[in-house]
């Protein structure tokens, strides 16, 4: 089940706050997908691909905003990306390609790694930005 945004995920910052809610609409939208037909089929690539773009973008502007104030623990924080990109990928790739994964179990994947993500990678980067006043 698609999480829902609230307020304990915020990291400080609003601009990846933005982002965060994006990526949690994009994954509920994905979540109102149907299986059963060839029309839901396109949906559900169409928005593997928009969830793929829009995380390249934020992970893209966190890990900038990183590393312009040192933080340090970037690798790690670029490593996390890393892979949930791939898994987004895997995922579009195996629907492309006919080898559909059940899309219940895609979202709630996907759910759980961005929460945990933002709760235990993100919350980390918290202080520092909002020290810079980068809202």
């Amino acid at each position: 089940m698609a999480i829902e945004w609230n307020e304990t995920y915020s990291v400080g910052v609003e601009l990846f706050d933005e982002h965060h809610k994006q990526l949690f609409v994009l994954l509920h939208k994905l979540e109102l997908c149907n299986e059963n037909s060839q029309e839901n089929d396109d949906l559900i690539n169409k928005t593997l691909k928009e969830l793929m773009e829009y995380t390249h973008y934020h992970f893209s502007e966190e890990e900038k905003a990183l590393e312009r104030y040192n933080y340090n623990d970037l690798e790690r924080q670029k490593k996390g990306h890393a892979y949930f990109v791939s898994q987004i990928e895997d995922y579009h790739s195996k629907y492309l390609g006919g080898s559909k994964p059940q899309l219940t179990d895609v979202v709630n994947f996907l759910n759980e790694w961005l929460l945990q993500h933002i709760l235990d990678s993100d919350f980390r980067y918290t202080q520092l930005l909002k020290d810079k006043i980068i809202n």
